[in-house]
């Protein structure tokens, strides 16, 4: 009879040498004994786990694992809670109560009661109505690992951004997977969840389950070690559904493929981050394997390179009318991740319904990293706000992460009733129509009037240049009725609450506009952008590109290190970015050239709608202004950039400069 591993087989127990008297022989046929390899009960656990899925632990949560002595129970009266259940529509005025960094309780909350079984004294805080949400998470952010070389997908964690006593960079992970340090593999409970973005797994798999298959069945003959793989275990960990899979997907021929793979190797795929065009092909997404994936995305910022092109504001909305689940995300430090509430109040704003943009930032994106057990729910972390969170401003007058205050000295702004209540939003339903049927590029150019003469009803306020600023020019009160308000070759000629009071400067030939309580303002400007030099800032091709650096040898055929570069030269009229700004009441720019150096050069001041530069109208002035950065670089430093300034402003080289 062979040996397994090198090891005898043998009839008799009594004459097992010591160096193998651990290993567990099993009975095969009548008095035929086989030797069980030594490493048999540690496989075959590893076996029976082999296939469990990852989930939350069915152990009760006494104390928060992240829990810091000597913490004191905090209670926070009168909040308005919204809890994240029964699909974000769930709110509550009630109390909170948290002790240990769980939340123990939500409802009408007795302190005396508390009180009697506590010796630390309950931090109590009063919400006054105010907003009380879990916290906010950020499902896509470089935050803390940009110090670190460039990586191509790879496992990412979940992190809370309070440091522990431990300080360590471990300490910040949310339940990271077992196994962190390949020696803390308990497979007796269930598995967590690994986050991963990226034939040869599909066969470890394979060859894994075979052996398991013989193993379980008591059949150790000729098996030998279990196969593993270092090289390709996280790829055959995606294929047993044991990886929440993130990728990155663009363009609509990005998501046919990965969905086809998806199908092909059987794998579910979490959700798809930044995927501008996934409203595109909404019906693909659908058809991915076990099911659709999310979609974590900006909620306008896009154009930044090609593939980001063909995004619209209210791709959110459409994703949402199309049965996806909407994630907004910052890509820390693409948007500060400070600021990623703001992503979920504009794609508010664009009509994305008001539970599932306050979903987008907490409870879906916790579901979808599998968190969901801890995190997006009255669970752990709570934030409260000082307006409702969807309100354009909204800001924490306290975050509480495992049960600790995290601002230590709260200013309360004071803030309009109204801020309590979601914002109401404007009808897009023609504009989110025209974001299918133009592939997100609608036409934007300026339309042509006519006529000079504009009158504007429903106008709840005017503000207006005077005296070199922009002052109220016309107001309604509460509960009073809206103005009208006559313009006249861009000149406010009338505004009153009556329109009586206007009808001598209106005519019939005039256009008619309900402002539905707006506001009307001068007109926005733009500076320091790269707007109308550059289209598509990952695209060198689309843009002017980078002046001449003063600090280093200058082509005498531009003037040598005198030479200062007019913006106006290299102006693209009628972009996309111009036209989107345009169109959203920034009419003009002031631009300077690109430049890494000292000088940038002069700026010009331009229209933002005109279509080319012999449009009446489109240049303001061809030099607005001189543009310098004084930096440090490291070298040249900054004596001697103050030093070339000094000299190109103050001692010309025979000639007058840009000239």
């Amino acid at each position: 009879m062979g040996s397994e591993k090198g090891l005898p087989v043998h009839r008799d127990l009594d004459r097992v040498p010591p160096a193998t008297r651990n290993v567990r022989p099993v009975r095969k046929t009548g008095k035929t004994f086989v030797t069980v390899p030594w490493h048999a009960q540690e496989t075959l656990a590893k076996c029976r786990a082999l296939n469990t899925r990852p989930g939350a632990s069915t152990n009760e949560r006494l104390q928060l694992d992240r829990f810091q002595p000597g913490t004191n129970p905090i209670v926070i009266r009168n909040a308005s809670i919204w809890t994240g259940l029964d699909n974000g529509l769930d709110v509550l005025q009630a109390d909170l109560f948290l002790d240990k960094g769980l939340i123990k309780s939500v409802g009408e909350i007795d302190l005396t009661i508390l009180a009697k079984d506590r010796t630390k004294e309950i931090t109590v805080i009063d919400a006054h109505g105010t907003w009380l949400t879990p916290g906010i998470v950020d499902v896509h952010s470089h935050m803390s690992v940009d110090a670190a070389p460039a990586l191509s997908g790879g496992q990412a964690f979940t992190i809370k951004l309070r440091s522990t006593q431990e300080r360590s960079s471990s300490s910040l992970l949310v339940e990271p997977p077992f196994g962190l340090n390949g020696s803390d593999v308990d497979l007796e409970v269930p598995p967590r969840w690994r986050h991963m973005k990226y034939n040869r797994a599909r066969q470890v798999k394979n060859s894994q389950e075979e052996y398991c298959s013989k193993a379980l069945a008591g059949d150790w003959t000729g098996l030998g070690s279990f196969p593993e793989s270092f090289q390709w275990e996280a790829l055959v960990d995606v294929l047993r559904g044991k990886v929440k899979v993130h990728t990155h997907c663009y363009e609509a021929v990005d998501f046919d493929a990965f969905v086809r793979l998806s199908n092909e190797f059987q794998f579910s795929v979490a959700a798809f981050h930044h995927a501008h065009e996934a409203y595109l092909v909404s019906d693909v997404l659908k058809k991915a394997y076990e099911h659709p994936p999310a979609v974590a995305m900006f909620a306008a910022f896009s154009r930044y390179k090609r593939e980001a092109y063909r995004h619209s504001e209210f791709v959110p909305r459409l994703l949402h009318d199309d049965g996806i689940k909407v994630i907004m995300e910052s890509d820390h430090p693409a948007i500060q991740s400070r600021y990623l509430l703001h992503e979920a109040q504009q794609a508010h704003y664009y009509d994305l319904p008001e539970n599932v943009a306050l979903a987008s930032v907490i409870s879906t994106a916790a579901e979808v990293l599998g968190l969901d057990h801890r995190l997006g729910y009255i669970k752990e972390d709570v934030v409260l706000w000082d307006s409702h969170p969807l309100a354009l401003g909204a800001t924490p007058l306290q975050v509480i992460i495992d049960g600790i205050p995290q601002i230590s000295s709260p200013h309360a702004s004071i803030k309009p009733a109204s801020l309590q209540s979601s914002p109401t939003t404007p009808d897009f339903e023609k504009e989110a129509a025209d974001a299918i049927k133009y592939e997100s590029l609608p036409p934007l150019e300026p339309s042509r009037t006519v006529t000079d003469l504009v009158i504007f009803y429903n106008v709840s306020s005017v503000w207006a240049r005077e005296a070199g600023t922009v002052q109220a020019a016309f107001g309604v009160q509460e509960g009073e009725s809206r103005g009208v308000v006559v313009v006249d070759n861009g000149r406010l000629v009338c505004a009153n609450v009556l329109e009586a009071a206007c009808a001598s400067y209106m005519s019939s030939g005039s256009v008619q506009v309900d402002l539905q309580g707006g506001s009307l303002a001068p007109a926005l400007v733009a500076a320091g952008s790269a707007i109308g030099l550059q289209d598509i800032a990952g695209e060198p091709s689309t843009g002017d590109g980078t002046v001449y650096d003063v600090m280093k040898s200058i082509p005498s055929v531009v003037g040598g290190d005198s030479s200062i570069i007019k913006a106006i030269d290299g102006l693209q009229y009628g972009s996309r970015n111009a036209l989107v700004a345009h169109h959203s009441g920034v009419t003009t720019a002031i631009t300077a050239p690109t430049s890494n150096g000292v000088i940038a050069g002069l700026s010009a001041h331009f229209s933002l709608g005109s279509a080319h530069r012999l449009q009446q109208g489109a240049v303001i002035n061809d030099v607005a202004s001189v543009h310098v950065k004084i930096r440090h670089l490291g070298e040249p430093s900054v004596s001697p950039q103050i030093a070339a300034l000094r000299r190109l402003l103050l001692e010309p080289q025979g000639r007058e400069r840009g000239k």
